[in-house]
């Protein structure tokens, strides 16, 4: 029998992809999660990273680069937080205008 974060940790990453947990993030508050995270921005094929219930803590920022990465969408799982032990922000996206919508495409 699957316990509750087992399970939730499980129905992330089946519906949305990936959890951060998958690449060794604890979530516990204490432990530092920066590298996971940035790990599993790095390596997740997905375009959504859940954050599963627990407490993320960051010392560092964790930089998005979109231009080589492509689309990202982090989601928290009603429970997930994080916790910036260092100077933030805890995320910085960074990315190109290429390939946006212009105000004339809509009608």
């Amino acid at each position: 029998m699957l316990t509750r974060r087992a399970f939730t940790q499980s129905f992330a990453a089946s519906v949305f992809g990936a959890s951060v947990r998958d690449f060794g993030a604890k979530g516990d508050g204490i432990a530092d999660d920066t590298a996971a995270i940035e790990r599993a921005v790095a390596e997740s094929r997905e375009g959504v990273l859940a954050f599963t219930r627990g407490a993320y803590r960051l010392t560092r920022t964790v930089e998005v680069k979109l231009a080589t990465r492509g689309p990202l969408s982090l989601l928290g799982d009603g429970g997930g937080r994080l916790i910036m032990a260092g100077a933030g922000p805890a995320f910085r996206f960074i990315g190109t205008h290429t390939g946006a919508i212009r105000n004339s495409t809509f009608t």
